[in-house]
């Protein structure tokens, strides 16, 4: 109204109060009967909490099994947007639309929200006409909440089942293809462990170049005795003297006894006789003739009795080892042919060793690849199901998180109520003075 002061708008409305009072009283009516006939509904609460760190199952380490502290809210916004977005895509509202078939589901989506409170847990709100089942309701529409989380999370994991166990018969099939390759390689070229053979064959190489050494030392060494034998053989006669046994002389013992006798027979012809007796003088003279022919034959004292010999043994020993020699330079040859031939046999070998070794050591990696492919596969399915079996749990809801009835609030209370009827009744009856001021006024102005 143009050029209207406060004073004429407040006139205004008192020339009109009864309009105002009318209408807030008409809106007191309508809260009364409202609160009445309709009657107030309860708000009831739920918590769930998305932990930071998810409280997970290892299979690895006893210590990822126990948490380092008590469990935190995530507050990341990524995790909050993710979360409203599951509770507004519909699919828990469908959840606790099966487990309630008699109510319906547009009922849900208008009386069961979601949000996200300062702490960073996810808050489900449930109204309801009685504090109970505002309380059922947001309780089960938690549990849906975390059942549809447990069931997205769920999903990628059978999924990632579902690819190992179809692949886990193939990998394990390649794995036993380039194993049965390899033990037909391996039998192909005649061996089972071609390192073992290697050392071997190194081995043998050695001792052979060292019997071909000892073959060739032998063959100097024999063209070196065989002169000094066969001049020593020479030198040596045919047989040695091995005994020779002496006896007494016959002559001398005799001699000796008669020397004996007549110095008895003189010893008595004294006792009897003088010095010059003719007995004592043929006595003394028979004596010493005899004496005479006993030192003569003192020198021929001992004569030769016997005498051996025997064929020469060191002769023997060099004619043998001179056969010897003879037999070794005769088979030299052969065994060096022998020995050659063999150490050529173990160079073709040596030389295709490698090859072998080569190949071998691919076919290995390629089946230890493969082996480690399909063990990885197989134990991460087992993992797999071990998790799925066990259930996967990425939300925590304790009893405290959970809706009570006694804990549900009414809204609106009647307090409530009749103050926003008041004023909305106030605030409608002053619009409708002020309008009919208004409408009043240009009725006036222009009656056509």
């Amino acid at each position: 109204m143009p050029g209207e002061t406060f004073g004429s708008i407040l006139g205004a409305i008192y020339r009109r109060r009864l309009t105002v009072l009318l209408v807030l009283a008409g809106a007191l009516a309508g809260g009364a009967y409202f609160d009445r006939k309709v009657g107030p509904d309860f708000l009831s609460k739920a918590t769930v909490m998305i932990p930071r760190t998810p409280p997970t199952v290892s299979l690895t380490s006893e210590g990822a099994n126990v948490p380092d502290g008590p469990y935190l809210p995530d507050l990341s916004e990524e995790l909050k947007v993710g979360a409203m977005g599951v509770l507004a895509s519909g699919a828990v509202h469908e959840r606790l639309a099966l487990k309630h078939p008699d109510l319906a589901l547009r009922a849900f989506r208008k009386n069961l929200r979601g949000n996200i409170d300062r702490f960073g847990n996810v808050e489900v709100l449930s109204y309801a006409p009685d504090a109970r089942r505002a309380a059922l309701f947001a309780n089960d529409f938690a549990d849906c909440f975390q059942d549809e989380m447990q069931s997205l999370a769920e999903a990628s994991m059978r999924r990632s089942l579902e690819s190992f166990l179809a692949e886990e018969p193939v990998a394990l099939a390649r794995y036993r293809d380039l194993h049965r390759g390899l033990v037909d390689y391996l039998a192909s070229v005649k061996s089972v462990d071609l390192n073992e053979e290697l050392k071997q064959l190194i081995e043998d190489r050695r001792r052979l170049e060292s019997q071909l050494l000892d073959l060739e030392l032998a063959r100097v060494r024999s063209d070196a005795e065989r002169p000094v034998i066969e001049r020593s053989i020479e030198s040596r006669p045919e047989f040695l003297l091995t005994r020779v046994t002496y006896a007494r002389n016959p002559a001398y013992e005799k001699a000796l006894e008669t020397t004996r006798e007549l110095s008895a027979q003189l010893a008595l012809a004294r006792l009897k006789y003088r010095d010059g007796h003719p007995d004592v003088l043929s006595l003394q003279a028979a004596l010493d003739l005899v004496r005479a022919g006993a030192v003569e034959l003192l020198k021929e004292e001992m004569v030769l009795q016997s005498r051996a010999e025997s064929v020469d043994s060191l002769g023997q020993e060099l004619v043998a080892r001179l056969t010897d020699l003879d037999i070794a330079a005769a088979s030299y040859e052969t065994q060096r042919a022998i020995l050659l031939q063999h150490r050529a046999d173990l160079d073709e070998r040596l030389q295709v060793i490698p090859a072998f070794l080569s190949e071998v050591a691919l076919r290995t990696a390629e089946m230890t690849n493969a082996r480690s492919l399909w063990e990885k596969i197989s134990q991460r399915g087992a993992e797999l199901e071990f998790h799925l079996r066990t259930g996967v749990r990425f939300t925590i809801m304790s009893p405290a998180m959970r809706a009570r009835p006694e804990n549900a609030k009414r809204v609106p209370t009647t307090g409530g109520l009749y103050t926003f009827c008041l004023i909305a009744g106030l605030s409608g009856g002053l619009l409708v003075a002020v309008f009919a001021e208004l409408l009043a006024r240009m009725r006036a102005s222009r009656p056509y």
